[in-house]
């Protein structure tokens, strides 16, 4: 797994000692509203978890720490999914560390570097259409609507970026 230096934060692959980070965040508010409940709610469901993204094949998650702190929080996702034609890009942070641009210093570094990953240099992400925040960053990372859909009754944006 590729290892991700900016200015103030380091990513890297999630491991199971994160479980404990990982059953805060999957259960955040946020989380919760535009991602979905992932029924993690123990630190044992927290590693079994873990576990699952580790072994899946083409799917990359790395744990967002401030240089500084070590502590984790957020995560940058990277991840080939059934229903989508490019892989898919993601970002998910703790309440207490939004709005002060670390999700966009995390993820446009890792669009940089996870080049050798992407088969045919197009990427794309996913959105809830009423997360108005994550929708706007998006587009601040010059990712372009393709399309809307529907998927398990949510209302769904398709963005792209061609690296």
């Amino acid at each position: 797994m590729i290892v991700i230096q900016t200015e103030k934060l380091n990513l890297t692959g999630i491991k199971l000692s994160d479980a404990e980070f990982m059953l805060e965040l999957v259960n955040s508010e946020g989380w919760l509203k535009f991602i979905g409940d992932r029924n993690v709610h123990t630190l044992n469901e927290a590693e079994n978890y873990i576990a699952k993204i580790i072994e899946k094949e083409n799917t990359n998650y790395w744990v967002v720490r401030l240089e500084s702190a070590r502590q984790p929080m957020g995560v940058v996702t990277l991840m080939k999914r059934d229903y989508l034609t490019y892989f898919d890009i993601g970002f998910a942070f703790l309440p207490e560390f939004k709005k002060r641009g670390y999700a966009f210093e995390a993820t446009s570094k890792a669009l940089i570097l996870v080049l050798d990953l992407i088969p045919d240099k197009t990427v794309c992400a996913i959105s809830d259409v009423q997360n108005l925040k994550s929708n706007c960053l998006l587009q601040k990372l010059d990712f372009k609507i393709d399309y809307y859909f529907t998927l398990n009754e949510d209302n769904l944006i398709c963005f792209s970026k061609k690296l």
